[in-house]
């Protein structure tokens, strides 16, 4: 029996290939951004609400049962209270909001309400492999823009070189996995300027919005003149809640995108879970309180940094996001998969290889860490490449 051309060469993803391997060998596991960090009171709600959620529709209708395909009323009403006060949306709860599985299951509706097979769409890179993975697996074309460090930046002509006829849309991961890039205002300006100039769709996916650093604001894509009718936002409950099993997110676009993207949710995935929508819905509604997520992480970032700093180790200080791409040569070893076996053997931490997150396997030298853990968890893993000078 023939399988699928699609799944030919496929493979599980590299991040929780590593988790396990971490975690099996009793280290430290800074691989997986599962936001194992001190609970917040919106966390302790939500998990008490979620509770209480499940066990009253064990005797009333419509807490454990399906829910419309875009999602409970009383959640996309919270969704659109935040993105007009968070980002500067004026969105319609009724038609513009879809709630999904995961902003991956959004992502996952987007490119095929916009695009066909064979068709391309644009990445920047380094970048989210689950981005590109999605995109293969259903036959789309990836496209890639090379971001240069230490600013991770890009011009106009990188995204014309990047073009052509068969190019349907743009990915814009900000702020950004691995890198941790916030992109400015003049950055998606230029970005704009291609979309409108080529007539593409762009998708944002802006699941660490809460998290920028050293005063740097988020910025959507979709708020900039002429972008609302040709732009879906993508976005997460998952990363400010620390619930990331919970697999609830959304997207914000137009009646017509949006409707489009509804087909695809309703009849991939029917709906996401309704006891846990309605518990996000009253954990979320002071989504105010997720904004003091900058300085947790920021804090957390600078521990990490420093303990780099300290054992030698290059990288490019991230500005947004969990995430830190670290040089890891000085150990003289054949690649990052080797350097990361090498670290979990001893001191016993480990991370994520970074050639994934190239097209062409660069990377081979660096290694992603992620920072989303307990303070107390992350003075002992600073302490350990301390150890490393």
């Amino acid at each position: 029996m023939k399988l699928s051309p699609y799944v030919t060469g496929a493979r599980n993803s590299d991040i929780r290939e590593w988790t396990n391997y971490i975690q099996e060998r009793n280290a430290i596991n800074l691989a997986q951004g599962i936001c194992h960090i001190e609970p917040s009171e919106e966390k302790r709600q939500a998990v008490a609400s979620a509770c209480e959620m499940v066990e009253r529709g064990l005797t009333q209708s419509g807490y454990n049962s399906y829910a419309h395909y875009s999602g409970i009323p009383e959640l996309r009403r919270v969704i659109a209270a935040k993105a007009k006060g968070f980002n500067g949306l004026d969105v319609d709860a009724d038609s513009e909001i879809l709630v999904t599985n995961g902003a991956s299951g959004a992502f996952n509706c987007a490119v095929h309400a916009i695009a066909q097979a064979g068709e391309e769409v644009i990445l920047f890179e380094p970048l989210y492999t689950y981005h590109i993975y999605l995109l293969r697996i259903h036959g789309f074309q990836p496209r890639t823009v090379r971001l240069r460090p230490p600013a991770w930046s890009f011009t106009i002509d990188d995204l014309e070189a990047a073009y052509s006829e068969k190019t349907r849309a743009i990915v814009v991961n900000s702020p950004a996995n691995p890198t941790g890039k916030v992109f400015s205002c003049a950055e998606l300006r230029i970005v704009a300027q291609f979309c409108e100039k080529h007539d593409l769709w762009a998708i944002t996916d802006e699941v660490y919005e809460f998290m920028t650093f050293d005063g740097l604001s988020h910025v959507s894509l979709a708020a900039l003149p002429g972008m609302w009718e040709r732009t879906v936002t993508l976005n997460s409950f998952s990363k400010p809640l620390g619930l990331t099993g919970w697999r609830v997110g959304y997207s914000i676009a137009p009646r017509e995108i949006t409707q489009a993207m509804g087909y695809f949710n309703e009849y991939a995935y029917v709906c996401a879970p309704t006891p846990l929508q309605r518990a996000i819905a009253t954990a979320f509604e002071n989504w105010r309180a997720f904004e003091g997520l900058r300085r947790i992480y920021q804090h957390k970032r600078d521990i990490l940094c420093k303990a780099l700093h300290v054992a030698e180790f290059p990288y490019h200080e991230p500005k947004g996001a969990f995430y830190v791409l670290v040089d890891v040569s000085r150990l003289g070893l054949e690649d990052g998969e080797a350097a990361n076996r090498r670290l979990i053997d001893k001191p016993k931490i480990g991370g994520v290889p970074a050639h994934d997150f190239y097209t062409d396997g660069s990377g081979k030298q660096q290694i992603r860490f992620c920072y989303a853990v307990e303070d107390r968890v992350l003075q002992d893993a600073a302490e350990r490449l301390s150890g490393l000078a």
